[in-house]
């Protein structure tokens, strides 16, 4: 029953504390953990003892969707866009063409380079 407990504070802790799926791993750790002691508890506890046992696991349901909602929401940070045209010295009129894919993303700094050669 110790080592029971002693997952359900783990469980609890980490939950409180932001880690949500470590919490998850702990409150499922416990319900196994219980499941397995539960041939032991004697009759006039057994229906409490399920009672907790059904808790944890309903507590572990809820995180397990909290973690896919979150996991949902989150968006790509940025987009890497890189795109090489060649224009004629003298030449002008590339701005829309240039910048026309860019025009619906957030931007963020633009770096142009003229006659880079790599490597």
């Amino acid at each position: 029953m110790e080592k029971i407990q002693q997952l359900a504070h783990g469980a609890v802790a980490l939950e409180q504390s932001g880690d949500l799926q470590g919490a998850l791993n702990a409150y499922m750790d416990t319900a196994q953990a219980m499941f397995s002691h539960l041939k032991e508890v004697s009759d006039s506890k057994r229906s409490a003892f399920k009672a907790t046992l059904e808790s944890y696991l309903g507590r572990a349901e809820e995180l397990k969707s909290r973690i896919k909602d979150e996991a949902a929401s989150v968006r790509p940070v940025a987009r890497i866009i890189q795109k090489t045209i060649e224009i004629e010295e003298g030449a002008t009129g590339f701005d829309y063409e240039v910048c026309a894919p860019l025009a619906s993303l957030t931007l963020w700094p633009l770096s142009l380079a003229d006659n880079v050669e790599c490597c």
